[in-house]
């Protein structure tokens, strides 16, 4: 076990490639390879990246954690999968701390509900708002009917507010 910079973040050899762990105020996190940043309290991580932070789960590609502003700016392959609802996405940026953040050209899923946006934004984890966006509650595939509409914003477990919609 090699240490790093940090006495909570060490590499852990694997074959060719090292695994980087770190267990950092309230995330657990995952990665091939990192780099950080003890002045800007960053950590730029690289290859199959898991975080895990409160319930949550984070998987993605490439990811960016600030330590500071208590944000994740994630890319490439993104699932975050929390108790309530799960998010398929190109790119997330989370605010870990509130639970909230923007999701780009991506998908909600919780339950029979699920809607995709070019961009969504998640106000709670219960809370969305989402631009260019579909929303169905149907659970056959394809599915027999969604709603389409400029702006949806949908309440896990409640309603789904759809601005000029087109079923």
């Amino acid at each position: 076990i090699l240490m790093l910079g940090s006495p909570c973040l060490w590499a852990q050899g694997k074959g060719s490639s090292s695994n980087l762990l770190s267990k950092m105020r309230g995330l657990m996190i995952s990665a091939d390879d990192s780099d950080s940043d003890m002045e800007a309290e960053t950590v730029d991580l690289r290859g199959h990246v898991q975080i895990i932070f409160k319930d949550q789960h984070l998987s993605c590609d490439h990811a960016r954690v600030n330590y500071r502003s208590k944000t994740i700016d994630a890319e490439g392959n993104v699932l975050l999968v929390g108790p309530k609802a799960t998010v398929v996405s190109e790119k997330i940026y989370l605010d870990y701390e509130s639970n909230s953040g923007v999701i780009y050209n991506g998908s909600v899923k919780s339950g029979s509900v699920y809607f995709e946006g070019a961009m969504i934004t998640r106000a709670s984890e219960t809370d969305y708002m989402a631009d260019k966006a579909k929303f169905t509650t149907c659970t056959n595939c394809p599915e027999s009917w969604s709603f389409s509409g400029q702006k949806i914003r949908a309440e896990l477990g409640g309603y789904a507010y759809i601005k000029n919609s087109f079923l």
